[in-house]
């Protein structure tokens, strides 16, 4: 009897595959044309339609073309991982170096939550909490607040970054990681970020960006502080 999996794209949506038993003792996933065509990136629910038939149309001709030949067709998006190097120097120390201590507590009780969390799609909206927490600390009169827009912008990206040094990602390599890494302070960090955005940006990324203002918001502020940033980060 075969079960169900949902299976995380990097693109931020879900698949369902079939589990069946391998014979063996163990499993083995088995995919439909429809997941395939979603896993590996194909953007569009018309184009992945148009997938589906041509795979069962090559099913039924003996596997001509190949399903690997029908992606290519189709312009399946790689998703190669971009390797995340060490982040030196570290912005944490620095940071906790010259903040109040309920600051610090603050950032130390986030860098745990996000760092216990089980996987990425958990993560980015706590991250986005922890981002507008910023924002709104830095826009209300008192200690912390923020004259200069840009001020704002380097707080985001330095608090943010703290608590990406906690994770120990070893590569970019989904649409959620992307996204945080591409706002950080560390040059490498940004640049191994942007670098895996490049080949989705007008389709899964844009798709991502649409669907939360918060992130743009967030996005146009660090660019403030880190000019380079590029307007697709946040444009859509």
């Amino acid at each position: 009897m075969s079960a169900r999996r949902i299976i995380e794209t990097p693109w931020g949506t879900d698949v369902e595959v079939e589990v069946v038993p391998d014979g063996a003792g163990g499993e083995r996933l088995v995919w439909s044309h429809a997941a395939t065509a979603l896993h590996h990136g194909i953007h569009g629910p018309e184009k992945r339609a148009a997938f589906v038939l041509d795979a069962e149309d090559a099913e039924r001709a003996g596997g001509t073309p190949s399903i690997g030949e029908l992606l290519v067709r189709y312009h399946w998006i790689p998703n190669t991982p971009q390797p995340l190097p060490a982040a030196l120097p570290p912005v944490y120390p620095a940071l906790v170096a010259r903040l109040p201590k309920p600051a610090v507590q603050a950032l130390d009780s986030w860098c745990a939550r996000v760092a216990g969390l089980p996987g990425w799609r958990q993560r980015a909206p706590a991250l986005l909490s922890m981002i507008d927490g910023v924002i709104r600390a830095g826009s209300r009169p008192g200690p912390g607040y923020c004259e200069d827009p840009s001020d704002m912008g380097a707080r985001i990206s330095r608090t943010l970054t703290a608590v990406l040094e906690h994770l120990e990602d070893p590569a970019v390599d989904r649409i959620e990681v992307a996204a945080f890494y591409a706002l950080s302070d560390h040059v490498a960090w940004r640049m191994a970020a942007l670098h895996w955005i490049r080949d989705c940006r007008q389709s899964w990324w844009r798709d991502w960006i649409k669907a939360r203002s918060d992130y743009r918001l967030a996005a146009k502020l660090v660019a403030l502080h880190t000019p380079t940033l590029p307007t697709y980060v946040w444009r859509w």
